[in-house]
Formats: structure tokens, C-alpha cells, sequence
């Protein structure tokens, strides 16, 4: 991620996309100043997407090389790798306080040290500003959603997808919010626990069967 161009990025989208006003009419020096903050406490730099995140991602989903699309198969089985259970259900944002929460107790269980953001890239954006953030599992809700601007995106913006997984590659969620139908996340895991039950249940109401 280049800091500079996110930053110049997403303050043009905060403040056009979500509240219909150019940036120079509320121009909030706190906001920046957290925003800023937020990106060099967890923006990933090239060097460490490539040799730490992308390795762990890659147990867990398939490449875009190894994606076999298969009419007779379920949509996930052609995204998530082998050897993964999983379940889908209508979300969005892609965090919040609760839900937040929940995926740390799944960190907890699965000897997770960081959480991984990673922001599918497509051909309309800069890859440079696509979002790729790793977060130590022992930072709060409180911690990262003080965040200016760039959390106000991050956890609340359609039309994007992510990829979310602890660095034990043991879980990981899929997250689908540029759907013509509805925005939904795939949660998939290597065993069953309490903190993966706890979390289905949280959406259970929302499950896609």
C-alpha cells in the first residue's frame, strides 16, 4: 500500500461517497491525523504482503490459475481450498464491534497472532491503494475503529471484496460486497470449536442455505 495515495484516496471518497460533500467544506485535521496513524500502525508494505500474507492466503483460497469453475459445484468449493468446512451468510459491513469481538475469540482458539485484510484487486483501481492490513489480534475494537476516515472506508464500503484469515491459516472469510443480489461472507474453518460455533450462531438468522 502506498500511504500517500490512500490517503488523498479514501479522504476523497469519505467525504464525497458517504456524505455527498467535497472534502475542502468539512475539512476535519483529526480525522487525517488518525487516518494516518491508522496506516502506518497497519498498512502492509510490499516486501511483507509478498513473504508473510500472501503465503498463509494461499492455504487457504485458491489463486486465480487454480480457480476450475464447475457449473455442478457450489460457488465457495471454487474459491476456498480443500480440507476447509464452511458456511455463507448475508453481511455487511465488514466489521463491527460485535462481530470484531467474535473473531478474535477464533483467533484465540486457532493461535492466530495477526488478522490479514487483503482487498481483491480488480482493473478499475489503483493497486496501490487496494487495502492490505495486518492487525495484531491483542488491538481492540476501540483501538482499530479510531482510525479517521480510513476505518470509516475500510469497514463500510461496498462495492469491494476482501479476503480476511488469521496468520495460522486455520480459518478465513470471504467477503462478497460487489454483488448484484446481496452482499454476503463465506466463513470457513479446519475444525469445529466454541468460537466458530458462537460465531455461526451470531448469524444465524442470516445463513444462506
Amino acid at each position: 500500500m502506498n500511504i500517500e495515495k490512500c490517503l488523498e484516496n479514501y479522504c476523497d471518497a469519505f467525504y464525497h461517497e458517504f456524505w455527498g460533500i467535497n472534502q475542502e467544506i468539512t475539512d476535519d485535521e483529526l480525522l487525517r491525523l488518525q487516518a494516518i496513524d491508522f496506516l502506518h500502525q497497519y498498512a502492509m508494505n510490499e516486501l511483507e504482503y509478498k513473504e508473510i500474507c500472501t503465503p498463509v492466503m494461499q492455504k487457504i483460497f485458491k489463486s486465480f490459475g487454480e480457480i476450475v469453475f464447475d457449473v455442478s459445484a457450489m460457488p465457495m468449493a471454487e474459491i476456498i481450498k480443500e480440507g476447509f468446512e464452511y458456511f455463507s451468510y448475508y453481511s455487511s459491513p465488514l466489521f463491527w464491534k460485535e462481530s470484531y469481538e467474535l473473531i478474535l475469540q477464533i483467533c484465540k482458539e486457532y493461535g492466530d497472532k495477526n488478522i490479514f485484510i487483503v482487498e481483491r484487486e480488480n482493473c478499475e483501481k489503483d493497486p496501490d491503494v487496494a487495502f492490505k492490513i495486518k492487525i495484531p489480534v491483542y488491538k481492540s475494537w476501540e483501538d482499530v475503529s479510531n482510525g479517521g476516515y480510513i476505518t470509516d472506508v475500510l469497514f463500510n464500503r461496498p462495492n469491494c471484496n476482501y479476503y480476511v484469515f488469521g496468520d495460522s491459516g486455520k480459518w478465513g472469510k470471504w467477503c462478497n460486497y460487489d454483488n448484484s443480489l446481496s452482499d454476503y461472507e463465506t466463513f470457513c474453518y479446519k475444525y469445529v470449536s466454541s468460537p466458530v460455533l458462537e460465531y455461526k450462531a451470531y448469524f444465524s438468522e442470516y445463513l444462506i442455505k
